[in-house]
């Protein structure tokens, strides 16, 4: 597998969740229940995932030159997730009326301190 059919699918993929999230945002109401509330968050989650691992995938591609393009595939899907995964406690806590400046402070912060402990990690 090389980049381009590696971007392909993941850009396919990310479409699909991006049609997903749109279509529950229009076409549903929180009111309906706890599960439709979950798919969405996922679908949204996986939305997000997509986009920031395919940005972050291409930026490292194109900043670094590198001969050996997978060897940025790992950190670009670890830190795509953890965007997203930021982006949807932020929205969650939104949306239960919790976020304070200093919560999602505290929570970006968190996020980085993570990103910089996996990296170092290996």
């Amino acid at each position: 597998m090389n980049w381009r059919n590696f971007t392909r699918g993941l850009s396919v993929s990310t479409l699909v969740f991006g049609v997903l999230t749109f279509v529950l945002t229009i076409f549903s109401s929180p009111e309906r229940g706890l599960s439709l509330i979950i798919v969405y968050y996922v679908s949204l989650l996986l939305f997000l995932m997509g986009l920031f691992t395919l940005i972050i995938f291409l930026l490292r591609k194109w900043w670094m030159h590198n001969e050996i393009i997978f060897t940025n595939v790992k950190a670009s899907i670890r830190q795509g997730f953890l965007i997203a995964l930021l982006i949807c406690f932020l929205l969650l806590l939104s949306s239960l009326q919790l976020l304070t400046w200093w919560d999602g402070g505290i929570l970006v912060l968190s996020f980085i301190l993570l990103e910089l402990f996996l990296r170092n990690k290996r």
